[in-house]
């Protein structure tokens, strides 16, 4: 990646990333540092206004800092981008190991998920991303409104869904970050650092 601008501004320098399949890596930096800038390139959102961006050939699951609902069950939100003709709270095994947090398949999240928490609305976006077809996942602080507990259990789900999966995770929690194997620190539009938790 070259550069990427916003308002004549560059965001984005010289930024080279390599992710393996079965390496979640934590990706970490100030707040304006260009992490989601970073996501939104690598997804297909955005463009750099020059130099060329290379990722690893595959579709893509992105979950944004606010996750997007439709009206609908829960079931019906995590159904969007997998298997049509099943509910993911009952045929997918990652289901029964999330926590609840008060809701189940049945619960309706209300208009674009105002009827569920900041934590439950992540709950519901992670199982859409687990079990979508995609071979790459973005995650734009997933766990951010969640309780530790909450947090802990998801951790463990993701870290069994993606052994086989390219996994990014942007985070501002240093307990998130220093549970993935290698973390990368965005300073200044570039990445400063990049090792595991106890080398950083």
């Amino acid at each position: 990646l070259g550069m990427f601008y916003t308002s004549n501004k560059p965001v984005l320098r010289d930024v080279t990333v390599e992710v393996r399949k079965g390496q979640a890596t934590a990706l970490v930096g100030l707040t304006g540092s260009g992490k989601s800038s970073l996501f939104d390139i690598l997804a297909g959102l955005r463009s750099p206004c020059a130099g060329i961006v290379s990722k690893t050939d595959g579709k893509v699951g992105y979950l944004t800092q606010e996750p997007i609902l439709m009206f609908g069950t829960v079931s019906d939100n995590a159904r969007y981008g997998g298997p049509e003709h099943s509910d993911p709270t009952k045929d997918h095994s990652c289901w029964p190991k999330f926590p609840k947090a008060g809701i189940d398949g049945a619960t309706h999240v209300g208009k674009a998920g105002s009827a569920l928490s900041g934590g439950q609305k992540q709950l519901v976006a992670m199982l859409r991303v687990i079990r979508s077809d995609t071979q790459i996942w973005l995650l734009d602080e997933p766990t951010s409104s969640m309780d530790a507990e909450t947090e802990r259990a998801v951790l463990d789900v993701i870290k069994i869904e993606s052994r086989d999966k390219v996994v990014l995770m942007a985070t501002h929690r240093l307990a998130v970050a220093s549970q993935l194997p290698r973390i990368l620190v965005l300073h200044g539009g570039r990445i400063g650092q990049d090792g595991t938790h106890d080398q950083l």
